[in-house]
């Protein structure tokens, strides 16, 4: 059988085309393992950002957290606050109410008439010696006098809340 010269030139070319053909091979397999790497450190460093990110938003969470929660800790303080006040107010205002009810219940005794009395003295020392005085208000325990145009009320709830006031501490202790 005669070879034809194609086919000897082929035959010739074979173990050139195999060793091509195995070093594609060889390439390829290069290749793939170098795109794998690739690949596997590429998901690792998404992973590490992922990380590193997911710790940035915890931490600004925790960080928000904190400041809502020292916000909320405020508004309770200023709550708690505005109703401890409100209480004392309520308080010294029944006080103070208690203490004008009283005087105005025992306005018959020796020791409101003495009291009635230091105020008409006050009134008339403001205006003058002929100054008219009479009594009025909530059981006449105000006192108004008047003289030479000049008028001047001395009034048993301005006696009460001067007294309350200079009482200080004292009555603050009451909520203390």
């Amino acid at each position: 059988m005669t070879v034809s010269p194609m086919t000897a030139v082929g035959e010739s070319l074979r173990p050139v085309e195999e060793a091509l053909l195995e070093r594609g091979r060889q390439e390829a397999a290069q290749l793939v393992d170098a795109g794998e790497a690739d690949a596997r450190r590429t998901v690792t460093e998404a992973r590490a950002e992922a990380d590193r990110v997911l710790a940035q938003a915890r931490a600004e969470g925790e960080a928000a957290a904190g400041r809502a929660a020292f916000a909320d800790l405020l508004v309770a303080r200023s709550e708690a606050r505005a109703l401890i006040l409100g209480a004392r107010r309520r308080g010294f205002d029944s006080l103070r109410s208690g203490a004008i009810h009283e005087l105005e219940e025992s306005r018959e005794t020796p020791q409101v008439r003495s009291l009635t009395d230091r105020m008409t003295t006050l009134a008339r020392g403001l205006v003058g010696e002929r100054a008219v005085v009479r009594c009025s208000g909530p059981g006449g325990l105000d006192v108004t006098a008047e003289a030479n145009g000049r008028r001047v009320v001395v009034r048993l709830e301005a006696l009460v809340d001067h007294e309350l006031g200079a009482m200080g501490d004292d009555v603050e202790g009451l909520w203390a």
